[in-house]
Parts: structure tokens; sequence; C-alpha cells
């Protein structure tokens, strides 16, 4: 017979294993990224703002509207943190709003600095101009290339409005060319930053993959796909816990395929581990639900973990269960397989103290009973007068 389990889970485990949704994780690193960079990009415009007024830039009425525009967008990026949690359309939500935003200040900025360079008033204020929008068009290509098109309305926002003013009112061609080839090495930028991201996100989403398929075959059997007895004794705990919590009933199943050496004697290994699997298989389509888990835990052994059901419905669905394979031979690639099984149930309530020792303990014995008694039949674990036998 199989030891009791004793190792402790380091982290909650669930019956059922989810997959990787590249969707979903592409929206959410995008809503982690873009959450962080706004934050402290908005900031910046309000000191490039006050050194342009610093500058002999512009004052009065006007210049303090530009300033608290800029202020309170910039702090209206804190307000509105990324839900956690979220699906893949409330992310789509989401990010609507700091885009908003970041477009909103790029307006804001591109609109007051074409205002000021139009300005000859304020040109001693002109290089602090054109740095920032250097600055922060820079910025917004390489921050913000999440998604191309949005990061490429940034940076003709920031830029161009002063590309124009250069151009068409002071007639400062030169500048504007120089301007405008920078803008085309921005566009570049954008693409470039857009493709890297993507490229990070990939190899993220391929390391995401590999660590969950480790994961997944180090909770699964190699030969029958079931779990294995690690994932067992950690689910068998986290249940337990969790019964005792909820006050839900909680039985457990051992089964062990009677005199299964003769099978390997007489055919082989090979035509052994194939009648384990299909074994496996037929365990699996009777008990697969989302509230119960299966695993083989040893050789020939195997458990069940069935949740919110109670004793006398765990023996009756283990009496069904060995009836059909007693009736029915196991079909494997090519030969039919006549075996039975044994079957040890308990649940908490028939556990003395109700804990996991004990319940795994009480369906060990029951299993073992029912072994000693000539098999193909089902045992009652806390009750030597509860069995089934063989019909």
């Amino acid at each position: 017979m199989s030891n009791s389990p004793v190792t402790k889970p380091a982290v909650p485990l669930r019956f059922q294993e989810g997959t990787l949704d590249p969707t979903q994780l592409r929206l959410e690193q995008e809503a982690q990224d873009t959450q962080q960079r706004m934050r402290l990009g908005g900031l910046f415009y309000v000191l490039g703002w006050i050194f342009i007024v610093a500058a002999d830039g512009p004052r009065g009425e006007s210049a303090w509207i530009v300033g608290v525009t800029l202020l309170a967008l910039a702090l209206v990026r804190f307000v509105h943190p990324v839900p956690p949690d979220a699906s893949a359309s409330a992310l789509r939500r989401w990010l609507r709003w700091p885009w908003l935003l970041i477009l909103s200040s790029c307006a804001v900025w591109g609109v007051a600095t074409a205002w000021v360079l139009a300005e000859p008033d304020y040109d001693r204020a002109r290089t602090i101009v054109l740095f920032g929008d250097v600055a922060f068009g820079t910025a917004a290509a390489h921050s913000f290339s999440m998604r191309r098109r949005f990061s490429t309305a940034t940076v003709l926002l920031l830029v161009s409005p002063s590309i124009a003013v250069l151009a068409f009112l002071r007639g400062e061609m030169m500048l504007a060319w120089a301007m405008l080839v920078y803008l085309g090495y921005l566009g570049l930028a954008v693409e470039r930053s857009h493709r890297e991201w993507m490229q990070r996100f990939a190899l993220d989403l391929q390391l995401r993959k590999q660590r969950d398929q480790y994961a997944r075959l180090s909770r699964r059997d190699g030969l029958t796909g079931l779990s294995n007895r690690m994932h067992f004794d950690h689910a068998l705990r986290e249940s337990v816990a969790e019964a005792h919590k909820t006050a839900r009933p909680l039985s457990l199943l051992m089964c062990d395929v009677d005199h299964f050496k003769t099978v390997n004697d007489r055919f082989g290994h090979a035509a052994g581990d194939a009648c384990l699997i299909a074994f496996a298989q037929r365990l699996q389509r009777e008990f697969a639900t989302a509230e119960t888990l299966v695993a083989r835990v040893g050789g020939e052994e195997f458990a069940v973990l069935l949740r919110g059901i109670d004793l006398q419905e765990a023996s009756g669905r283990a009496e069904r269960f060995r009836a059909s394979i007693d009736s029915k031979a196991i079909q494997t690639h090519d030969r039919l397989l006549p075996i039975t099984i044994s079957i040890g149930v308990a649940s908490l309530t028939e556990a003395a103290a109700g804990d996991v020792e004990r319940l795994y303990q009480a369906a060990d014995t029951a299993l073992y009973r029912a072994k000693s008694e000539g098999r193909n039949r089902v045992c009652v674990g806390g009750d030597e007068r509860r069995r089934t036998p063989r019909e």
C-alpha cells in the first residue's frame, strides 16, 4: 500500500488547468507599460512649460491656463489604475483612458509651443520650445510604441505644429527642414520601438508557455497523463482545508487493478502499460468533472478526489465503476484485457479526526481490506460492517 501524503503545498492548486491567452496577456502587458510610463511623463510637460515661461515666455492668464491644464492632465494620470484581474474587453476599455490623456497632453503642448514660436516677443524661449519638442517627441516614440498608430499620433501632435509655424509664419525654412527630417527619424523610431516591444512580448510569451509546460509536466504522470502523486498530495491538502472552511463533503477513492502483475507476466510490459493507459482513460471519463481530481499515485494504484460528494454517493459511484470494469474488458490497441479492480472509499466524516492523513489512511485501509477479502469489490473506510461485496 502507498504511504500517506505528507508534502505541504507551496502554492494553492486548482483541479482545472488553464491555458495562456496571448491576447489577454498582451493587453495586460500593454496596460501595465502604459500606466507606468504615462505617469512619469505627464509631470515633465509641466516642468517644460515652467521653463518656457521663465525664459521670458508668455505671461498672464493664457500662460496660467496652459500650465494648469498640463498639470491637471498630469495628475489625472494617477487616479485611474489598471483594474486587477480584468478581462480582455475591460482592459481595452481601460486603455482608452490613458491614451486620451496622453494625446490630450501632446496636443496642448504642441499648440502652446506653436503659439510661443509664432510670437517674436518670445524668441528667447524658442530654444527651450524646440528642445522640448525634440525631447518629448523622442520619449513618445520610444515609450508608447505598444500601439504604433497612437505613438505616431503623439509624435505628430508634439512636433508638427512647431514645424508648421517655422515654415509658414516665421519663414525659417532651414530650421523647419531640420525639424522635418527629425520628424522622419521619429517615425522610424516608432516603427523600430514597436517591433522591439512585440519581440520582447513574443519572447516573454514563449517563456511563459515553457514555464507552464514544465509546471504541467511536473503535475502529470508520464504514462497515463493523469495527475501524479505530488499534485494529488497538494490537491488533497488544499481540498481538506477548503472542506473544513465551507462544511462541504469530501470523499476519496483509492483504486487498485487486481493481479496486475499477471498482465505484465502474461502479455509483457508494453501490454501492461497499454492496459494502464486505457484504464486511466475510462477512470477519467467516469469521474471527470470540475470538482474531481483523478490521479495515478502508484504503479497500478489510482486515486479519485471527489469534492462536494458525500460517502454514500461516492461509494455508489465507486461500485458502478467497479461493475463496469468487471463487465467490460479493457480495450487496448491490439487486444481485450479482462481485469477487475478493488476500491476503498472514505470521506471526512468517516476519518476520525477529519485531517488529511487520516482521510487518506481510511481510504487506503479500505482498499487493503477489499483486496484481502478477495478483490473485485468496494469497501468503505471507517466501518468494518459497511462494504459492497462482488456480485
